[in-house]
């Protein structure tokens, strides 16, 4: 597989590599709040900057990774996780069939958050944001950057304690905490 921008502050497979290992941990709780904060942005927001993400792996060369992050998704959205996968005779059964709903669900999100980490260094951060703040709220608040995890209000110059109301529990604020 060819490298693409593994030179400089941002390498691209390294942060799909760090990407595809964290997905594959994704639990339906973090699906269910990706989806939720993937639902309150604009769908014009979303429609613009995915053109933003093909104009991006067009003129980079690129578009083999988003194939691949594509495929790969896909993949991860197929899978419970389970040998038995949903078989009635599992002893998981119910939580097998829950992640597969869960992650069926997560894949818009899920692909968006690839295709962000993909054309990091060729959009405006809010091109990124739009892409990337659904997996990050899923997240429990983490954004990766490079090769490391930085917690969301960190990046964002707030000092701990002060990340608003439900984001102490890892909670998007939109789900907020739970009475």
């Amino acid at each position: 597989m060819e490298q693409h921008g593994t030179e400089g502050p941002y390498a691209v497979d390294d942060a799909l590599d760090e990407f595809y290992e964290r997905l594959a941990e994704v639990t339906p709780f973090e699906s269910h709040a990706m989806v939720a904060a993937w639902g309150a942005i604009d769908p014009a927001e979303r429609t613009a900057a995915w053109r933003l993400v093909r104009e991006g792996t067009s003129a980079s060369d690129r578009d083999d990774l988003l194939d691949e992050a594509r495929e790969a998704v896909m993949r991860w959205s197929r899978e419970s996780g389970s040998a038995l996968e949903g078989s009635p005779y599992s002893l998981t059964h119910g939580d097998d069939l829950s992640r597969a709903e869960a992650r069926a669900k997560a894949l818009p999100p899920v692909l968006d958050a690839a295709a962000a980490l993909i054309v990091r260094d060729l959009v405006p951060a809010e091109v990124f944001d739009v892409l990337y703040a659904p997996w990050a709220a899923g997240m429990d608040g983490q954004t990766v950057v490079g090769d490391d995890e930085v917690q969301a209000g960190e990046e964002a110059g707030e000092e701990d304690g002060d990340e608003g109301e439900g984001r102490s529990q890892g909670l998007p604020p939109t789900l907020g905490p739970v009475a």
